[in-house]
């Protein structure tokens, strides 16, 4: 009866088709949200948690959106990766503040977004890199709105960056680029999204696809 799975660092969650969430694996960090700090070869039933839509697991926490549009968390939150407002952890299902009307969400290690019913993308955590998208590179101890993006339909946090696919079928991304993740064919750290420079499909490939 899973509906959705995901996986985080040393543990993963479904999401029952009832609404429930059971998790296993690590639980140092109260990742499986049954109260306890033990660690599980067997799923879990998350407390506090009855009528989810949707789970996404990050580094040590999860997040989910439930029925009312508002999302709960548990786990690690140093970071203030939970969007509680405080960096106490929380070992079952907790409301996060200020986060109403979100249509989904993405947890990335520590760091946590999801888009508004208006476009906009909200997030909350870490963000030494940039990964929260607000123009600083400073925890900001609360949710805030990602500067610039007003029609995205998705958003995928990763490490300690973050991407938004936006309703013109445009990617933007922020936060960590030491690699080049952001895709702007640079490897500076950004506070504040920059487009993905997207290929041109070959006329070659294209004919692949069409055959």
């Amino acid at each position: 009866t899973a509906t959705t799975v995901s996986v985080g660092d040393g543990f993963a969650c479904i999401r029952l088709a009832a609404g429930s969430i059971q998790c296993w694996g690590r639980n140092a960090d109260s990742q499986l949200g049954d109260g306890t700090t033990t660690d599980s070869k067997t799923v879990v039933t998350v407390l506090g948690v009855t009528s989810a839509t949707f789970v996404s697991t990050g580094g040590s926490h999860a997040c989910v959106v439930v029925t009312s549009g508002l999302i709960e968390c548990w786990g690690a939150n140093a970071a203030g990766q939970l969007g509680k407002g405080t960096a106490d952890a929380a070992d079952t299902g907790r409301a996060a503040i200020e986060l109403a009307g979100l249509n989904s969400i993405d947890a990335g290690d520590s760091h946590t977004c999801g888009v508004r019913a208006d476009g906009r993308v909200v997030c909350w955590g870490l963000n030494t890199s940039g990964q929260l998208g607000n123009t600083v590179f400073s925890n900001p101890g609360a949710p805030v709105v990602v500067a610039g993006i007003t029609t995205a339909i998705a958003v995928s946090a990763g490490g300690n960056h973050t991407c938004a696919l936006l309703a013109n079928g445009d990617v933007k991304c922020w936060g960590q680029n030491t690699s080049g993740q952001l895709g702007d064919g640079t490897t500076s750290n950004s506070a504040v999204p920059v487009a993905v420079t997207l290929g041109a499909r070959s006329e070659e490939h294209t004919s692949e696809l069409q055959s």
